[in-house]
């Protein structure tokens, strides 16, 4: 007599979850490899976006510096060739002085530069924009400044400091001014790049610039100013001091320090957070200068990859979904298959 098997109703259909359910345990750390992975292209992807993105806004923050260095670098140049300037430099005290005063006042206010005055070839201020005032360079002794010992030796100079009036920071651009008989003194403009800075800080980017010892000069964070991208050694900080004319400066390091790539982290106001970086010397137009630019970077990198993690995650859901659905249907099959044998 033929015996009809027992038959245990989905009996089929949870094997195949339990082995399902197995396979998911297997494979749950690759799942997890998958959905960080995701994540980490998606913010490798986002960070050379920003870079782009840096790189396109780098030579306009360049340009901009530049640009009011070389219009105020041709002050000196035009007026170390100016003959009244040599002729009051031969004959002092013959009343050109204020003359010469009012002409240098006048192309400071149509130029904004800061101040232009003239240094004797003893390294005293004969005349002066600022002539009249308190804070009048007329009489001033600059012998011991590099731009005016510099420009006398070899023609021109360049050198960025704090000024011994104002005590105000700024780029000083020098030209000597040249008789039949020899060096007649030097002609200064001083540059207050605030209008730079202040461009930059209205980009909504952190700019600034450094010199060759990774000294911070001028820039869109104040209190990062002549503060050191890296430890100074004594001999650098020696002539760091001695070229930026700052005897009581320490140096400090500045809050940035770099996570990997084109990543750093930096506090621009007390708070620390995370941008892109990108950087290129300034030539010819100033020497030894180099500008660094900083986009915001761990909002938009963070959301890349919280997108890109949640959309593989909802992926991974939607593909095991649809594998219990058509486990569930194959098991349903199979018990009306053994329905109908039995």
């Amino acid at each position: 007599m033929h015996k009809t098997p027992f038959n245990f109703p989905g009996r089929l259909g949870t094997g195949r979850f339990l082995w399902l359910a197995v396979l998911f345990a297997i494979l749950s750390p690759g799942l997890g490899f998958f959905v960080f992975a995701a994540g980490r292209i998606a913010g490798t992807k986002a960070e050379s976006d920003l870079r782009d993105r840096a790189l396109a806004a780098r030579p306009l923050a360049a340009d901009t510096l530049k640009g009011d260095v070389e219009k105020q670098r041709l002050i000196p140049r035009v007026l170390a060739r100016d003959g009244a300037v040599q002729e009051m430099l031969r004959s002092p005290g013959t009343g050109g002085e204020a003359a010469l005063d009012e002409k240098l006042r006048a192309i400071a206010r149509d130029a904004a530069s800061s101040v232009i005055y003239v240094i004797n070839s003893e390294g005293t201020t004969v005349a002066a924009s600022n002539a009249g005032k308190p804070t009048s360079f007329v009489g001033r002794d600059y012998r011991f400044r590099h731009y005016f010992v510099e420009a006398m030796a070899s023609g021109m100079a360049t050198q960025y400091a704090l000024g011994t009036i104002s005590k105000r920071p700024g780029l000083f651009l020098s030209s000597r001014i040249d008789g039949p008989e020899g060096p007649l003194g030097v002609v200064v403009v001083k540059v207050e790049l605030d209008r730079v800075e202040s461009s930059w800080r209205e980009s909504g980017l952190v700019v600034f610039t450094s010199d060759e010892r990774g000294v911070v000069l001028s820039t869109s964070v104040p209190q990062w100013r002549f503060g050191a991208l890296s430890p100074l050694s004594k001999k650098e900080a020696k002539i760091a001091r001695d070229l930026l004319q700052l005897p009581g400066a320490a140096f400090e390091p500045v809050p940035l320090s770099h996570r990997g790539g084109n990543l750093v982290t930096a506090s621009t106001a007390d708070k620390a957070a995370g941008f892109v970086t990108v950087s290129q010397d300034l030539g010819k137009v100033i020497p030894g200068w180099r500008l660094s630019l900083l986009i915001p970077a761990d909002a938009e990198i963070s959301a890349a990859m919280m997108t890109a993690r949640a959309t593989a995650l909802l992926a991974l859901v939607l593909v095991a979904f649809a594998v219990s659905v058509i486990v569930r249907r194959a098991g349903r099959s199979d018990n009306g298959r053994t329905r109908l044998r039995a």
